[in-house]
């Protein structure tokens, strides 16, 4: 939810990226550590963040209790961009995007 909300708030569509670019990002590797449990529908942020090399793009991730600022999960996902489910460069005009912050701050997204 975190990375799809980023790129929402980033002004791109991904649904768009696939049908109008063939531009999938695509999992290849994932981890998160726990470190305190949340009770079941406790509000909580999660704060993603990006960076971009050529056919490679990497989310990190935290999730933070609203009512007292704890980090009860931290993570990060590897992607390589396919289209046609094969390795391709991002295409620029994404690449620009993503690279536009110099110093990206955390998107915050409610859970």
């Amino acid at each position: 939810m975190g990375r799809v909300e980023l790129i929402r708030a980033l002004g791109i569509e991904y649904k768009r990226m696939e049908i109008e670019d063939d531009c999938h990002i695509v999992v290849a590797d994932a981890h998160c550590r726990y470190h305190h449990s949340a009770k079941y529908d406790e509000v909580c942020a999660s704060d993603a963040h990006r960076g971009v090399a050529n056919r490679i793009v990497k989310f990190s991730y935290e999730v933070i209790r609203d009512a007292d600022g704890k980090v009860l999960a931290n993570g990060e996902t590897t992607h390589v961009i396919c289209g046609s489910m094969a390795p391709k460069t991002l295409p620029k005009k994404y690449e620009t995007v993503f690279n536009s912050v110099v110093a990206p701050q955390p998107d915050r997204i409610k859970a």
